[in-house]
Order: C-alpha cells, then sequence, then structure tokens
C-alpha cells in the first residue's frame, strides 16, 4: 500500500472486499474470480483486473495487521538505537529511518480506513493516532545538526542504564527526575516502563493521563468508549422539596413575607429561611428584600431559598429589579449566583442576557464564569446575539463563543462568519471578528469547517479559512483530500467537545 492511493469505494458494507494492486492501487466492492482476472463491482461499475497485476486481497484491516506490526517494531528499534548515538547527525538519520516506517504504516492504516469506513473499524482511527504520537516523539527526539547530546540527557541515559527492566518505582521516579529537567518525552517514556513493570503502578498511570474504571486502568478515550457503549442510568426525577411538619406556632407564608421588611436582621434571617419550600408568591417579595439587605448571612439564606424555587418566576423576578440602574452590584451577583446554583434553561438564557448586554463589568464577567459552566445550555441564546443590531453585543457573543470553544460554539461562529453579501461597516466588522476567532481557535475549528464544503455557495469561504488555519491549498473543490489530510494531522488536543 503507497501514498497517493486511487481509492474507488462503495458505500460502508461488512461483505466489501478491497484488491490491491501492485501500483498500490485501491478497488473496493464485490469480486468474481474470471480465471485469470478478477471481476470487480463497484458503484462506478464493472471492471476486469488481471491477476498478475493483483499484490493482495483484503476483506478485513486485520489483514495488514501482521506489516504494520512488522513495520512498527523496525521503527521502535531504530528509534531506540537512534537515541543511544552522541552524534547529532548519525542520531538523526536512523532517527528518521524510523518516522519514515511509522509513516508507511500510518498510510496503511489511513488507506484502509477510506476503504473500511463501517464503525466497527473504528479501531483504525486509534491505530493511527498513536503511530502519529510516535512519529511526533521520534521527531523530538532529533537535535540540531552538529550538537552533541546535552549533559542533561547523558545523565538520563546513565541512570535509565544502570535501572532493571522490573524496577517500577525506579523507572517512575527517573520520571519525574525527567520532569523537572525539561525531558518530557523521556518522563513518558520512562512512566510507561513503570506500567510495563508493573500494570498496577497508580502514580505512573495517572502521570500517563490514565484512569481506573469498573476495576481497571485505561486511557481516558477507552473509558469514554466503554460509557457510550452503556447505556446510561435512569435519571431519578430529584425529590420535592418538602416543606417541614407544621407546628403550633409556625408562621404562615403570609407572616414570613410580612417578616422580611422586620427592622431585626434575626426575624428577616428566620422569614428568609421559613420561607424555603412555600409557593411562588414568596419570589418577589425575596428579590425586593435582596435588592436593599446588607447582612451577608441574611442574603445567603435568601439566595437559598430562591435555588430552590428556581425556574421562570425567578427570572421573571429579577428581570423586573433590574431594571433599576441604581441597583448594587452585589444584587446582580446574587441573582446570577441563583441562575448557577438551579441551571434551569430560562436562567441560563438570563444569564446570557447579563454577560452580552450588561452595564456592571463585575456582573459581565460573574455571568461569563456561569455560562462557561452551564455550555450546553449557554451556546444558543449566545449564538442568537450574534443576529442583535449592536455590533458591539455582536462582538461580545463571537468572543464568548470563542472561549467556550465546544463544537456548537464554533458552528455558530462560523455561520455568522460566513454570511455573503452587501452588508454594512458594522456587519462586516463583527464578520472579521468571526473570522479572526476562527483562525485563533486553530486546528479544531478544522472539521467543522470541512462540513461547510458541501454548500455550494459557501465553500470557497470555508476553503480559504482551512488555508488560513492549516495552510494547506487544497482548495475547495477536494473535500476528500480535506478530510484525509485531517486524518492524518489531527491529534486528541484537537478534538473539541460537545458541550
Amino acid at each position: 500500500m503507497r501514498a497517493g492511493l486511487v481509492v474507488l469505494l462503495l458505500s460502508a458494507s461488512l461483505s466489501a472486499e478491497v484488491l490491491v494492486l501492485k501500483d498500490g492501487t485501491h478497488y473496493s466492492g464485490t469480486l468474481v474470480d474470471k480465471g485469470d482476472a478478477w471481476e470487480v463491482t463497484t458503484k462506478h461499475g464493472s471492471l476486469l483486473i488481471k491477476k498478475s497485476e493483483v499484490e493482495q486481497i483484503l476483506t478485513d484491516p486485520k489483514d495488514a495487521s501482521k506489516e504494520v506490526d512488522a513495520l512498527r517494531a523496525e521503527a521502535q528499534r531504530l528509534y531506540e538505537e537512534g537515541c543511544a548515538k552522541d552524534d547529532a547527525d548519525a542520531r538523526n538519520a536512523t532517527l528518521d529511518a524510523a518516522i519514515k516506517l511509522l509513516e508507511k504504516a500510518k498510510r496503511i492504516y489511513t488507506d484502509l480506513r477510506m476503504d473500511f469506513t463501517a464503525n466497527q473499524y473504528a479501531w483504525l482511527d486509534d491505530e493511527i493516532l498513536r503511530i502519529g504520537q510516535g512519529i511526533k516523539l521520534a521527531r523530538d527526539k532529533h537535535v540540531l545538526g552538529g550538537q552533541r547530546i546535552t549533559d542533561s540527557e547523558q545523565e538520563y541515559r546513565k541512570r535509565r542504564d544502570a535501572l532493571k527492566p522490573e524496577d517500577a518505582d525506579g523507572h517512575f521516579a527517573l520520571g519525574e527526575w525527567c520532569e523537572k529537567n525539561g525531558q518530557a518525552g523521556n518522563a513518558k517514556g520512562e512512566f510507561e516502563a513503570a506500567v510495563k513493570a508493573n500494570p498496577d503502578h497508580a502514580k505512573a498511570r495517572e502521570k500517563l493521563g490514565h484512569v481506573f474504571h469498573e476495576g481497571k486502568w485505561m486511557t481516558r478515550e477507552e473509558r469514554d468508549r466503554a460509557l457510550a457503549q452503556k447505556p446510561p442510568d435512569p435519571i431519578k426525577p430529584p425529590d420535592p422539596i418538602k416543606p417541614p411538619d407544621p407546628l403550633p406556632s409556625q408562621k404562615t407564608p403570609k407572616e414570613w413575607i410580612a417578616d422580611l421588611k422586620s427592622t431585626d436582621p434575626a426575624v428577616r434571617k428566620a422569614a428568609a429561611e421559613g420561607l424555603l419550600g412555600t409557593p411562588e408568591p414568596a419570589v418577589r417579595p425575596l428579590i425586593e428584600m435582596l435588592k436593599i439587605e446588607v447582612d451577608d448571612a441574611i442574603r445567603k439564606a435568601a439566595v437559598a431559598t430562591l435555588v430552590a424555587a428556581k425556574g421562570a418566576g425567578v427570572v421573571a423576578a429579577a428581570q423586573d429589579a433590574l431594571r433599576d440602574p441604581s441597583l448594587a452590584t452585589k444584587f446582580q451577583l446574587d441573582i446570577l449566583d441563583i441562575c448557577d446554583q438551579s441551571g434551569e434553561k430560562e436562567e441560563i438564557e438570563f444569564v446570557a442576557k447579563v454577560c452580552l448586554y450588561g452595564a456592571k463589568v463585575e456582573a459581565q464577567a460573574k455571568a461569563k464564569d456561569v455560562l462557561m459552566k452551564h455550555k450546553k445550555l449557554a451556546v444558543a441564546p449566545v449564538a442568537r446575539a450574534l443576529g442583535v443590531k449592536t455590533p458591539d453585543m455582536r462582538a461580545r457573543a463571537v468572543k464568548v463563543l470563542e472561549e467556550m470553544k465546544t463544537k456548537d460554539a464554533v458552528r455558530a461562529i462560523i455561520a455568522m462568519g460566513c454570511r455573503m453579501g452587501d452588508f454594512d461597516r458594522d456587519t462586516q466588522n463583527v464578520h472579521k471578528e468571526c473570522q479572526d476567532a476562527l483562525q485563533r481557535i486553530g486546528k479544531p475549528a478544522v472539521p467543522l469547517l470541512i462540513e461547510v464544503l458541501g454548500n455550494g455557495s459557501l465553500k470557497k469561504w470555508a476553503a480559504g479559512m482551512l488555508y488560513y488555519i492549516t495552510s494547506q491549498p487544497i482548495g475547495s473543490d477536494h473535500p476528500a483530500e480535506w478530510k484525509k489530510w485531517w486524518m492524518n494531522n489531527r491529534s486528541p488536543d484537537d478534538d473539541l467537545a460537545e458541550e
């Protein structure tokens, strides 16, 4: 399997076979033996291929695993040999040879993934990423021409050579020494050696980013896949807030509401606590009290009661109160705290308005912090602000979406940034803000921009943004080439969160 393969794909099928020619060409489809030739039926039609031109027939990507494993084993040998050399030129040449083998192994799996697209072959994606990480590790071991191995590297090798393979704690301690001395690649190798010697070495596992899940250690990606395959536990609705059993001396809600205006702080605090679980008519009196209350303990009690009364009623009362421009910032922060703890849709939409349209800087900052904690609910109301008339608000919405950095947030930035037409200067400036945000987000935005290549009127804009981010002059009419580039160049750090 070679670079630049011509791939003719059928729709994903468990029964598809792949005919690999000696010149590297792939034909994926249904095969029929015609004596000295194979008849291949693809979605483009049927054709005859002489058997003398065929290198191999693959029915499963695992058929190529033996070749890939051999390439990786030889690359590992060259990597270790190169790292042990003191001469810079000899070291780099040996490491380059290892990189070349790894790149060949990566191309084999990348080309196979283009043929075998069903979900059951998703393991190819993981292998491609691991090989890519090996390439990066080998490149990191290069030294500038003419340089000698540093004293720190020589000290590392001396310590490494003194260790036995089964000394898990020794390898872990050496890994920590490497971290302190700026040798991240060597540190990772030592932590892996510690895990190889003792698979249950918790500290080494944690250094490698592993997690303990269902009785065993695994990578975060493996844990996430296991969770995705396991049906979620049924969500139990929260128990309704039950007011305390009435006592002969207990006051009615109307009496508690009246006590909120008392001059005695103890009475006001008891009233704020006594209204917990009462019907919604208590919301507005509590809001009114918060507007002027100076005692922090009483404010805290009122906030707790309003959190329990969460929902549209709290939002409506807060919106009415915030129309008063003379309100202290402390009141706005209390309201934002209530919305944060409740986490209801209406409340997060209200927080978005404070963040984007609020006049007080402290409240805007607090609102943005709340939005970052509730990204799943916050993206939609922030994205809607991209359509308001005030350019400052639109620009502020772009910055908040950029900071969220989730798939939906980036899609919203793309939707605003790609709009075409004869707009006024302010709107053009907002579009420029979106495009600048996408460039700052960088590679994580690439797969979402590739999605836009399917839109005939926007594909040139999307290709332009892809070029600014990646410097790859692939063009707007080659989405398949963009997808292949992304598959070969993505890393785990480039994946955006769903929320």
